[in-house]
């Protein structure tokens, strides 16, 4: 009997964490999609558009902060464009938790459980931690 309910509770921790990477995943995804599509506008580019693929590449090189595209930057995207080829790379060099924890704290909202058992998987700090543990690390 006490095997099982070990199970139990082991499935039960299990599938809170991957809700949570879940969400961290899909935080990333999310900013990748909306930097393709801004960067496919005719505002982000001086000459021709670019294609969806480049697009998608270029904003997916910006959040993962690897430095890799295939266009040069300095020439062929406008300063539109260019700004938000720089929002995708802070956003993925501060990490998107790290940014949804800012503002969460900026407008002074209380952070739930659920909200605390994501930022502590994408910090890897642990569970169960305070706002002001959560805090003092985001700020570090």
């Amino acid at each position: 009997m006490a095997l099982i309910q070990s199970l139990r509770d082991f499935s039960a921790v299990l599938r809170r964490r991957l809700w949570a990477v879940r969400i961290i995943v899909l935080g990333f995804l999310g900013a990748i999609l909306v930097g393709a599509i801004l960067l496919s506008l005719p505002q982000s580019t001086v000459g021709p558009r670019l294609s969806p693929v480049d697009a998608l590449f270029t904003s997916t090189s910006g959040v993962c902060v690897t430095g890799l595209t295939v266009i040069d930057v300095g020439s062929e995207l406008s300063p539109f464009g260019q700004a938000v080829l720089l929002s995708l790379i802070q956003a993925g060099g501060l990490g998107i938790m790290t940014l949804s924890t800012f503002f969460t704290i900026m407008l002074r909202r209380r952070l739930s459980l659920a909200d605390r058992d994501v930022i502590s998987t994408s910090f890897s700090i642990g569970r169960g931690n305070s706002n002001s543990c959560i805090t003092s690390y985001t700020i570090r």
